[in-house]
């Protein structure tokens, strides 16, 4: 028994010394890189890795040269099990100002090794709520919307664009 409790501990040790260790914000550095062909670049971020995590602050994003969205505060988690992507206080362009309300307070993705298949989408906003689920394998994306007050009466025409539900909700669903 001793010996199985210390092989988990050791396990458990170089789990732990390989993801305080891990190349963070190099590995954020190869991320931007892969985003370039697809037009979206990410600037003035300021990195801080603090070990388990990465966290970047005041990241300005843009997408085929327009400023896109400003991101207070992004989060990257790589932990063994289960890795979270989390993005706090998004303001959006102006320019998007017509389709949807302005401020977006968090954005969660996340992705589970038991479910490897699917990357996991909550988000909260001046729209309201929204799960959704961005299947890998059959490169399909479901999102679940219930809109919020301000998004029923200032943004009906975006809603137009959603199917409504027996439940309330707003569904979206795309092949990518």
């Amino acid at each position: 028994m001793v010996k199985i409790a210390k092989f988990f501990g050791y396990l458990f040790f170089f789990l732990a010394m390989v993801l305080f260790f891990l190349p963070k914000v190099e590995l954020f550095y190869l991320a931007e890189k892969q985003l370039e062909p697809l037009k979206i670049v990410i600037s003035n971020e300021k990195l801080h890795d603090s070990g388990f995590s990465l966290e970047l602050r005041d990241a300005k994003v843009y997408f085929e040269g327009i400023e896109s969205a400003n991101i207070e505060q992004l989060k990257i988690s790589p932990w063994v099990f289960t890795n979270s992507v989390t993005l706090r206080n998004i303001e959006l362009s102006h320019a998007a100002k017509s389709f949807v309300p302005l401020d977006v307070e968090s954005v969660e993705l996340s992705y589970h090794l038991f479910n490897p298949v699917a990357v996991n989408i909550y988000a909260k906003g001046g729209f309201g709520e929204l799960t959704g689920k961005l299947d890998l394998i059959n490169r399909t994306v479901m999102i679940f919307m219930n809109p919020s007050p301000k998004m029923r009466k200032e943004y009906a025409h975006a809603l137009r664009h959603l199917k409504k539900e027996k439940t309330g909700e707003y569904s979206y669903a795309k092949d990518l």
